[in-house]
């Protein structure tokens, strides 16, 4: 719970949630060590693997397995665990837990998204133009498609503040084109001027 905040960063998304029951994400797989069960105990291995196929077995507080009348050491099985169908993620590798992962892609989302990678194509214009970090900029563009455009002006604030722009605006034609490229389903166009 402390690094939640590191993992949110480290991963970008936007939220960490932490379920103390994992049997609503996974469940227990039994996993047999077969070569090492059956240098032990082959006579009894058909009957220990059919047991294995269903819920006739358990972990004994000592760390064991009781499965088909037999004892087996910690070493010779792992319970692995296995996400439930519908859920996208996977097991830690020592199996004590489980990340899931949402990945639905809602138009809130979406939205944020198209303003960073926004962000990006003018910061890339940007130095191209051999801008100095410190320079205020326009930024003036135009995009084929409403739901884009909707995202830039929702982040505008958070646009502008990233690229040093004092003014960002939409605009039907511009006067030269610094970037042209795709952005989401749209077509667009950017133009940045410097702001003395």
């Amino acid at each position: 719970r402390p690094f939640v905040y590191i993992i949110k960063d480290e991963i970008n998304v936007k939220d960490v949630g932490l379920v103390q029951d994992i049997d609503l994400l996974a469940t227990h797989f039994l996993y047999l060590k077969t070569p090492l069960i059956g240098k032990r105990l082959s006579p009894y291995m058909k009957d220990i693997m059919t047991a294995s196929k269903t819920d006739n077995w358990s972990v004994r507080e000592d760390g064991t397995l009781f499965i088909a009348g037999q004892v087996l050491n910690a070493e010779e099985f792992e319970l692995r665990l296995i996400l439930k169908k519908g859920i996208d993620g996977m097991a830690l590798p020592d199996n004590t837990a489980v990340v899931q992962l949402d990945t639905r892609i809602y138009p809130e989302l979406e939205k944020e998204g198209l303003a960073r990678d926004f962000v990006r194509l003018v910061q890339t214009a940007r130095k191209d133009k051999n801008y100095d970090v410190s320079d205020r900029i326009q930024v003036t563009f135009t995009a084929s498609s409403d739901f884009v455009k909707e995202a830039l002006l929702l982040h505008e604030n958070y646009i502008m503040e990233q690229v040093l722009a004092k003014i960002m605006m939409p605009s039907g034609v511009l006067e030269h084109v610094d970037v042209t490229d795709t952005l989401g389903d749209a077509q667009i166009q950017i133009q940045l001027d410097k702001i003395n």
